[in-house]
């Protein structure tokens, strides 16, 4: 069963990414069964912009998290900050398994 990744992308402000990681990180202490992992991360060329990644066990999961708020409480966050993200959704056809001793 193919699984689906919502990326919610958003510029804020140098002073608000601290903010956002900290309401990210009290948003994810129950995180909704559907979600299989989660990411928040931060661009290194534009320290600035910053990415909120879900990754969801398959299409319908995706779907009961815009249709109970799951995805919009994600763009509150960013929202919270004076930010407007942009909300992509993606089909996942591959996933790579890391390589023994790879990043030492």
């Amino acid at each position: 069963m193919a699984r689906f990744v919502t990326v919610l992308e958003a510029q804020v402000g140098q002073d608000a990414v601290v903010r956002v990681a900290q309401a990210y990180a009290t948003a994810l202490s129950s995180p909704p069964p559907e979600v299989h992992e989660s990411f928040l991360v931060r661009s290194l060329t534009n320290p600035t912009l910053v990415r909120m990644i879900s990754v969801w066990l398959n299409r319908e999961a995706m779907q009961r998290g815009e249709a109970t708020g799951r995805i919009r409480e994600e763009m509150a966050v960013l929202e919270a900050v004076g930010a407007r993200p942009t909300l992509y959704t993606y089909e996942v056809l591959g996933h790579g398994v890391p390589v023994i001793g790879h990043g030492e």
